[in-house]
């Protein structure tokens, strides 16, 4: 899970990624993107 620029080598090497109220270039780059709301949401993503 990431936000920043400074997240996406971790996010590379992980099975699933997830951007959290991110910048744009990482939401691109995530597997799923979390923007409206909170991190319940990882959740349903996860399950």
């Amino acid at each position: 899970m990431g936000d920043g620029a400074n997240d996406l080598a971790m996010m590379s090497v992980a099975v699933r990624s997830v951007a959290f109220h991110a910048k744009p270039v990482v939401r691109a780059q995530a597997d799923a993107a979390l923007t409206y709301t909170g991190l319940d949401r990882l959740l349903n993503i996860l399950a």
